[in-house]
């Protein structure tokens, strides 16, 4: 239990320090956004996306968003189903319902020991696999278990046991795994009786409902999620400002045939109809609007305007 709080301590240090990074990055980004220092490159997004959607042809840079928007959101949805699959794994088994669930530990239901000649006379082909997730059916009577049947059941040593059901005499059952050759000691009643299988199973997951339900495993689903929502956040503030910059370069460009936009990013030519975006960096200083007749230094966008909408 110490490594686990040695461990707690030390991803709450490395949160926190996640956190100041992206909250400085995202705020810097921000900030030169609103004050014009990207206005060419930004500009330059902007004329693509839309001459995207004139043309209706996906550019590079808009596939690129678009999957790793969709990246992220399988990510968010994939940790999110783990989160509920090992909760309703936890919330199955803690109450008496008539169904349960188990995962498999152990090799020894994975295939057919040749000496077990009953699982080949009876096509018996349901064997389980190491971390196979499985539906369970609750049995109030010995009398609702056949022959041949898999269950779960709780050992002497307090370990749960799926096994094939091998023998059933009055009273008891004798189980044996497909792949041993021996028959299990133990004579099952019904008070040690988890549950028969029902054929429902779900390959491999169950090495993830366990580390789930783990403290290690809630420990790295909080982690994740928290650091996926808080960059989902800031990026959309920071798209935001995006939309109030572009607005205000609208009002200044929408009606210009030509027109040159320097800022520290490159410089932006718009010709008519066509333009280039040159990436080469300019040297600190003020965003210019060059035109036929005139030089105009662009002024920062309203941040109190970015705050409010």
């Amino acid at each position: 239990m110490l490594l686990f709080w040695i461990s707690l301590a030390i991803v709450l240090l490395l949160l926190s320090g996640l956190t100041i990074y992206f909250l400085s990055v995202f705020r810097e980004e921000k900030k030169r956004t609103l004050a014009g220092k990207n206005d060419s490159l930004l500009y330059a997004k902007e004329l693509r996306e839309r001459e995207k959607e004139r043309t209706a042809k996906k550019t590079a840079s808009g596939s690129i968003r678009r999957i790793f928007g969709f990246v992220l959101d399988a990510v968010l949805a994939f940790l999110s189903a783990l989160f509920l699959l090992s909760l309703a794994d936890k919330t199955i088994n803690s109450f008496d319902l008539p169904f349960q669930t188990a995962v498999i530990a152990t090799g020894s239901m994975s295939e057919k020991n040749p000496k077990n000649e009953y699982l080949f006379a009876n096509d018996l082909d349901d064997q389980l696999q190491v971390n196979d997730w499985i539906g369970l059916r609750k049995v109030n009577s010995l009398d609702e278990i056949q022959v041949y049947d898999i269950i779960s059941y709780v050992n002497d040593d307090g370990l749960e046991i799926v096994h094939r059901v091998v023998e059933k005499e009055e009273g008891y059952l004798r189980t044996r795994g497909d792949a041993n050759e021996s028959t299990d000691s133990m004579k099952i009643t019904l008070k040690d009786v988890v549950g028969v299988y029902t054929g429902f199973r779900i390959p491999k997951i169950g090495i993830l409902v366990f580390f789930a339900q783990s403290n290690y495993g809630i420990l790295a689903f909080v982690s994740v999620f928290y650091l996926l929502v808080l960059y989902e956040i800031l990026s959309v503030r920071n798209q935001r400002a995006a939309e109030i910059r572009i607005q205000f370069l609208d009002s200044k460009v929408l009606q210009l045939d030509n027109f040159t936009l320097i800022s520290e990013s490159g410089t932006l030519f718009f010709r008519k109809t066509s333009f280039l975006y040159d990436d080469e960096k300019t040297k600190d200083g003020d965003t210019l609007l060059q035109t036929d007749q005139q030089e105009t230094i662009l002024p920062e966008s309203d941040y109190k305007q970015w705050k409010t909408n």
